[in-house]
Parts: C-alpha cells; structure tokens; sequence
C-alpha cells in the first residue's frame, strides 16, 4: 500500500476542527488501520450522486493526485479535508445531541494491487488522561473496534477519473453518514439483498450439503432462514455465516469436517457470485412464499410441506416396522388431526 495523503481532523468544542499532523507511533497506527478498513470483507455497496455531499471534493483528490504523481510532487490537499469537514460538521449538527461527532480520519492510497482509493473514517475522540499530568486529553485510538463507520472509495482512471465503486460500513443505520455527508445511495434495495442471499444460500446448502446429508440440509436451511426471513433484521453476512457454523455438531457422520470446510468457503464467495451486500437490513416481503417453505417426497403422490419457521427435527421422528422393515416417519398434530387419522 501506498499512501499520498492522510490527516486526521479533529473535532473541538464549539463545532470547530483542527486539520493534525501524523507523525511517529501515529503514523505507523493510521497505516495499520487504512489497511485493515481497505481489506474488510463487511460492507454495503453504494453510488454517489453528484453534487451531493463530498462528491466533488472525492474527485478533486484524486484528480490532483493523478495530475501531478508524475512528478512526485503531491499537492497541499488540506483546503480540500478543509472543505469536507465543513460538510461533516453540517452534516452532524443536524443530528443535534443523537449522534457522537467523533474525529474524521481521510486519506488517499494505492493498494496493493495498484488500485486508486479514497477512505473515509469516522472515529472514536473519547479523551483520556495523560499518565504523568493527568490533564484531560484526547487523541486517536488504536483499537480497530473504536472505528465507527467507514467508506471506500475506488476510482476508474481511464479515460478519466471517475468513482467505480464505494463500499460503506455504518455499524447500523447512519443515513446522515452515508445519504448527508458522503452524498450516496444504496446500490441494492434491502429486498433485493434479501431474496439474492436467501436464494444463493439454498442453492449452495442443497448442492453440497442435502446430497450428503438430508438430516445437516434441513437444520442448516431452517437456522439461515429464521434469521433472514425477520423483517428489519440488521445482517452482517460473514457474521451470520460464521454463526452458522460455530459449535454446529453434524447428525450424519458423512457431513465431515472437511465438507463442512467446503460449504462454508462456497458461502464466503456468493456476495460476490450473487451480487448482494455483507452488511444490509432484511426485507422478507419480498421473499417468495415458493423460496422458502420446505418440501418432502414422502412417497408415491405424498409430499410434506412446512412454512420455513417450523423446525422439521422438533415435529417429525422416524420409525420402523420390526414386521416387515417398512419405513415411517410420526408427525406431531392437532387433536383434530390426530381423530381423523385414528383407528378405534
């Protein structure tokens, strides 16, 4: 990685800010950081409307950058984190006593494979006491989890310099981070995050798991899809994955560990296979009643069906006749049921 520009702004009392300089231990903890927000796997993808927010002063960057890389000569860029934050602190102040302000962490950088980034990070500005005055100072964290909200913005440099792609992480909803100050909108409607998921999740579970193990199939589905299928649910895909899994014991011994290691790297892939987001908040409506009820071939001209919040392992057991070995399976009912069927 290669940083051109990078300032921290600080935010003091009064709704002012202070544009620092980074230097030594800072430096290096900055670097540290930009990395780990660049490579984050969890993020909503969002467009920026022009005009709005700090769209110009994003192109501006990287238009002075790329004019003058040639010449290693890097222009003053602190009238532009000037500009932008005016437009945070607006932005914020419009929330009044809602939102904590924090500091705001810019910078400009290749990454590894060569590619234009501009980054964005609002930041924990809680204050701490320093060790041998003890006064009431504050200064810039070196916690990852004290990073509240992050954007990234990647360029096209050819023919021009245009932004091709912006990833935002909120933790939650934040629409003044991402609507007022960035000046974006969502790429994919909440539905549409939701049906793509529930769909490429089905898909990949019934290819690698239901061939081996009907049994894992329907536990796995049922786990997924309890948590999907919740209206206004916040979803941190890679999160939910890893919850899947976690502390998950097998009921068919040729689910095997290294099949399980299979199905939960084919699951990692599908955001972007499927085209949907890691991080967005669930809209079941639009979720086709066909997508998600569970349906068993029982035998000739039999077939079950259960909505998807009905847990296949809590009403159904298996038996079979010592007579003759025939199969069978025992349905919990109602006592209506239970008469219809009962033989006196």
């Amino acid at each position: 990685m290669k940083i051109f520009y990078k300032s921290i702004i600080q935010i003091v009392p009064d709704k002012q800010f202070k544009i620092k300089e980074l230097k030594g231990d800072v430096d290096e903890n900055i670097r540290e950081l930009l990395d780990y927000i660049v490579s984050k796997r969890e993020k909503r993808e969002y467009e920026m409307i022009e005009g709005q927010g700090i769209s110009s002063q994003v192109i501006a960057f990287a238009e002075a950058l790329t004019a003058s890389i040639e010449m290693e000569d890097i222009p003053d860029l602190d009238a532009l984190a000037g500009q932008m934050a005016g437009k945070y602190l607006e932005a914020t102040s419009k929330m009044g006593n809602r939102v904590k302000t924090g500091n705001l962490l810019i910078a400009l950088l290749r990454d590894d494979c060569k590619k234009l980034q501009f980054i964005a990070a609002q930041i924990d500005n809680e204050g701490f006491f320093e060790s041998e005055t003890f006064e009431k100072m504050s200064g810039f964290p070196d916690d990852n989890k004290k990073i509240w909200k992050t954007a990234v913005f990647r360029f096209a440099e050819s023919p021009k310099i245009c932004v091709q792609q912006v990833f935002v992480d909120t933790k939650g909803q934040a629409k003044y981070w991402a609507d007022t100050f960035l000046g974006l909108k969502v790429k994919r409607l909440s539905k549409e995050n939701t049906d793509r998921a529930i769909k490429a999740v089905d898909r990949v579970l019934r290819e690698n798991v239901g061939q081996v193990s009907e049994q894992d199939y329907a536990v796995l589905r049922f786990t997924f899809l309890h948590k999907m299928l919740r209206d206004g649910t916040d979803i941190n895909y890679t999160e939910l994955i890893e919850e899947l899994f976690e502390n998950y014991v097998p009921r068919n011994q040729k689910f095997s560990a290294e099949c399980v290691r299979h199905v939960k790297e084919e699951l990692c892939k599908l955001p972007d296979k499927a085209d949907f987001d890691t991080l967005f908040v669930t809209n079941a409506s639009a979720v086709k009643p066909d997508t998600t009820v569970q349906k068993f071939e029982i035998d000739n001209g039999i077939e079950l069906k259960l909505d998807w919040d009905v847990n296949p392992h809590d009403v159904i057991s298996s038996d079979i006749d010592r007579t003759d070995g025939s199969k069978y399976i025992k349905i919990r009912c109602s006592d209506v049921v239970y008469k219809r069927f009962h033989k006196s």
